[in-house]
């Protein structure tokens, strides 16, 4: 009997170690540029046979012998400033992928206990950043910082475009408790951010707290184990600065390659537009791990706002525009919160409108017995006439794995591509792509809480497929 009860034992613990991986959240949800900290990812994981991937190569995950925080998560000095995707997995299928934020500079931790205005976190200089988490529900966390007299401070917050599942809210007071001003959400996503200005010298403090989301029919605030937030304190932004009296001339279906270069910075590129044409300029900032959110407008020759855009895809900008007469136009280009630095870079394409398409599929991970088949949803969005047919296939498979290209005739905007595993298919999960025409395709990813088009990237363009028995 004995013996049987050590078996069962066995096979359970056997069965547990192989259970599919979630992951709701990493704390500290970032690190600096060129550090090493250990994180505690939130969710049910097996470490013996977890497997990671990650969308930058200067960004490793170690092993380590802490219980506790039995990860550590490795920046190289060069990994560009942003969210990268890490996504983790085992035998059994993945984990939803996450958003792990690379910053420089100082960064440090929340404190317990910081409640209240009382108790709050001191804060002893600034630019920072401070990683924390609403442990349980009602939680708020407090944070002090000394200012001068007019002196300014831009509180910036990031945790609903990280996917927590949090609607944040921002108040500043005295060191009395009296509320001074207050934020909710940002103009573009409900993570908020203020500015503000001392009205005299003297402590002031910084409460974070917030309601669940999605929404929930009780009021009190949110808390939870991955209601993760980064908290960054920064120089308030510059007003618009004085620009080259002469637009660079922008030429049609080129690359240029730019940067916003300082707060304030807008880029001016001039060109000829034909009447009745349709033009599409794009900023490609995001995919290269970019901080800029551009911000794109057409001015007529006397200055006047012809066309505006902020967010086409993620926070890269796009505009389809047709000109209302022959002759000059002006593009204008900058940061929408008008920030800026070094790292500011752009790649800007502006082309007369020919026929595109865009390819998607909803799904990030597929799993599928051997002997079986799976079927892949893939989604086109044609533009501007396409009518071409698309070939769709996938990439990265084993020899035992068939998956035969699908062609998606010109007048669809649907297909489906499946995936067969022989008996003979390797049991576990796999790293692949998808490409249509040649090119990757991304997953039109929405995170566990966040709307589409809300986190801070969606340029997910690597799947995993899991063979099972």
């Amino acid at each position: 009997m004995r013996g049987t009860a050590i078996l069962v034992l066995l096979l359970t613990l056997a069965h547990t170690t192989a259970d599919q991986p979630t992951v709701d959240a990493f704390f500290p949800a970032g690190a600096s540029r060129g550090a090493t900290v250990p994180v505690n990812v939130i969710g049910k994981t097996h470490t013996d046979t977890l497997q990671w991937w990650v969308s930058h190569p200067g960004l490793t995950i170690v092993k380590t012998s802490e219980e506790k925080a039995p990860w550590r998560f490795c920046v190289e000095h060069d990994v560009p400033l942003g969210a990268h995707w890490v996504r983790a997995y085992n035998e059994e299928g993945s984990a939803l992928p996450q958003l792990f934020l690379v910053g420089e500079g100082s960064e440090s931790h929340e404190v317990e206990p910081n409640d209240s205005h009382i108790n709050a976190q001191a804060i002893e200089s600034w630019p920072t950043t401070i990683h924390g988490r609403l442990a349980k529900r009602g939680d708020v966390d407090a944070f002090a910082v000394a200012l001068d007299e007019g002196q300014s401070v831009r509180i910036s917050v990031d945790a609903y475009r990280i996917d927590a599942p949090i609607d944040p809210l921002l108040h500043i007071t005295d060191a009395e408790g009296h509320q001074l001003a207050w934020n909710h959400d940002r103009y573009d996503s409900l993570d908020p951010e203020c500015t503000f200005q001392a009205p005299a010298a003297g402590r002031y403090v910084i409460l974070l707290s917030g309601f669940a989301y999605p929404p929930q029919a009780r009021s009190s605030f949110q808390g939870s184990a991955e209601t993760v937030y980064r908290l960054r304190l920064l120089e308030p932004l510059a007003e618009e600065i004085e620009c080259p009296p002469e637009p660079q001339a922008l030429s049609f279906e080129t690359t240029i390659q730019g940067v916003v270069s300082q707060p304030g910075e807008v880029d001016r590129y001039a060109f000829e537009a034909v009447k009745d044409e349709r033009y599409v300029f794009t900023v490609n900032a995001q995919a290269i791990n970019s901080p800029l959110d551009a911000w794109l407008e057409i001015q007529d020759h006397k200055g006047k706002s012809l066309a505006k855009n902020d967010d086409a895809s993620g926070a890269d900008a796009s505009l389809t525009w047709k000109a209302p007469s022959q002759g000059p136009y002006t593009l204008t280009l900058r940061d929408l919160l008008r920030d800026g630095g070094p790292t500011f870079r752009y790649e800007l394409v502006g082309s007369k409108a020919h026929p595109t398409v865009t390819v998607t599929t909803p799904d990030h991970a597929w799993t599928v017995k051997r002997g079986e088949k799976v079927e892949i949803a893939i989604n086109l969005q044609r533009r501007h006439g396409h009518q071409e047919p698309v070939m769709v296939k996938m990439v990265g498979l084993t020899n035992t794995c068939q998956a035969e290209p699908v062609t998606i005739a010109g007048e669809e905007k649907n297909g489906t591509l499946s995936i067969t595993a022989s008996e003979a298919c390797p049991l576990g999960s796999k790293i692949v792509q998808i490409e249509a025409d040649g090119k990757p395709i991304r997953c039109a990813f929405k995170g566990a809480t966040t709307e589409a088009g809300a986190l801070h990237r969606q340029d997910l363009k690597h799947f995993v497929l899991t063979v099972t028995e």
